[in-house]
């Protein structure tokens, strides 16, 4: 019965995202305490999330001592994380290709999510799963609506008869959204809106010379009147996804963030 009640509460949130996240009697419904957490432990790739927030939450830690400052020094620590925990060894190169990845995904995530190597009903799912981000409010959904509708999404995935590994992939990128959203929704310089405009001068601001990462003219497809902690959130889930690898959203997250401070 429990299950079944959250089930509702999660659909019809989805209905509330519809209207554009307003608030309303039905909105403060579905804000229970119990959405206010970001758990669902009704996927079984939850904990791939939550170690993303582990991760960058020890970042912060060492940031406070004045240590892992800086892209290299934050890589350098998901690695001595990665040893710690006795995890698989990340190459030399694991992280080179972050700036430009973030660049892409933030300009054109549709075709970033064509260029994945998992099949048509994979990036299908990705596209609807980004459609629900994207309708997410710059400055008046609660936290409670935004995991409402990723859950039930999750749970039509876990539903559905796609093959196990399609599954896998999809449930990963919904454990990240909803662990990301709660992280970066509670970070206040993150509640203003993005301009999608500033990304090339940020780049250049964090050090990143003209022609270091290759900017190409094209349609923006995200961004649109979010604010920046949806706009991070995005950033997690599509570099997390293409290599299912939590090292790589993690150093993705920090360093888009990063650039929006």
């Amino acid at each position: 019965m429990k299950i079944f009640f959250s089930t509702i509460i999660a659909c019809i949130t989805v209905f509330i995202f519809s209207t554009g996240c307003k608030k309303n009697e039905n909105t403060q419904r579905v804000s229970v305490a119990a959405e206010n957490e970001p758990a669902n432990l009704m996927n079984p790739y939850d904990s791939f999330g939550y170690w993303h927030n582990v991760i960058l939450d020890s970042i912060d830690k060492q940031r406070t001592t004045g240590n892992c400052t800086g892209f290299s020094a934050s890589c350098n620590y998901i690695r001595k994380f990665y040893d710690m925990h006795k995890w698989q060894d990340l190459t030399p190169d694991h992280f080179d290709q972050i700036p430009q990845n973030v660049m892409d995904a933030a300009t054109d995530v549709n075709g970033y999510i064509d260029r994945y190597q998992w099949s048509d009903s994979v990036k299908k799912r990705l596209s609807q799963l980004v459609k629900i981000i994207e309708d997410v409010s710059a400055d008046s959904c609660t936290y409670p609506e935004f995991k409402g509708a990723i859950r039930c999404f999750e749970e039509s995935v876990i539903k559905s008869s796609l093959p196990v590994g399609d599954r896998e992939v999809i449930l990963k990128a919904t454990s990240i959204a909803r662990y990301s959203g709660f992280r970066w929704i509670q970070q206040p310089e993150l509640k203003q809106s993005y301009d999608p405009n500033e990304l090339p001068r940020l780049f250049q601001r964090a050090g990143f010379a003209p022609g270091m990462v290759k900017v190409q003219v094209r349609p923006l497809s995200i961004f649109k009147k979010v604010a920046k902690w949806v706009a991070t959130t995005m950033i997690d889930i599509q570099c997390a996804i293409g290599e299912l690898s939590i090292a790589t959203g993690s150093e993705a997250s920090d360093f888009f963030r990063e650039l929006m401070k």
